[in-house]
């Protein structure tokens, strides 16, 4: 996450197509939470409106995934 920078400069980079970095900490991580997490992030990381996912299909992503948690 851009935390050095104002919204504004965040937004151009945004639609630059640059995308915060994730720390290296979650990306290897195999943590079930951690790997849920991720994938719900990259369901949202699409550029492309259209074919980004929807909220509601996040949000039933996390659902199932948590159902799954022991």
């Amino acid at each position: 996450v851009w935390h050095d920078e104002d919204t504004k400069k965040a937004q151009k980079r945004i639609r630059k197509g640059e995308l915060p970095k994730i720390d290296d900490k979650y990306l290897n991580s195999d943590d079930p939470v951690d790997l849920t997490l991720r994938e719900a992030i990259d369901m949202c990381y699409v550029f492309d409106p259209k074919e980004r996912a929807k909220a509601a299909d996040v949000y039933s992503y996390l659902k199932k995934k948590l159902s799954e948690l022991p």
